[in-house]
């Protein structure tokens, strides 16, 4: 009888560990994903400062300004691509991202700003990773590239 009263107590004892070990990564996967969209969220903010100064000052450092939206993209493909940022994150920035570089792309003075920001052949190497995985389902980007086209 102290046998059976001891297993049961194990099995017990193994249950509760278990719901503590999955309530533990729930909490913190929720941890990491809140994480995740606050360092997107602030990429989108960097973003939408220097989109504000290309619009508050009629185009004055436009190049600058757009490079800095462009670092920031950079920036974001890496993390998505490393999977540093989890794919919760994702939609915060993902067609944004690929919408814009998308648009600036279709005409021949975008493709020439892109080149002008350049300093080597892995320049936007990360951004361009990006958008391979992603443009498909970026419906719009599809848009501005058939636009481009006609």
């Amino acid at each position: 009888m102290l046998e059976w009263v001891s297993a049961i107590a194990s099995l017990a004892t193994a249950g509760i560990a278990a719901f503590t070990a999955i309530f533990g990564i729930k909490i913190f996967q929720h941890q990491r994903t809140s994480s995740d969209v606050q360092v997107a969220l602030g990429i989108f903010a960097t973003v939408n400062f220097y989109w504000d100064r290309i619009t508050d000052n009629d185009g004055t450092n436009y190049q600058y300004n757009m490079g800095q939206i462009f670092a920031q993209f950079e920036t974001a493909a890496r993390l998505f691509n490393d999977d540093i940022l989890t794919k919760n994150a994702l939609p915060i920035l993902k067609d944004h991202i690929v919408e814009v570089y998308t648009f600036v792309q279709s005409t021949p003075e975008g493709k020439e700003f892109i080149n002008s920001c350049k300093s080597s052949q892995t320049t936007f190497k990360e951004l361009r990773k990006f958008l391979k995985i992603h443009f498909p389902t970026a419906l719009l980007a599809q848009q501005y590239l058939n636009l481009a086209s006609d």
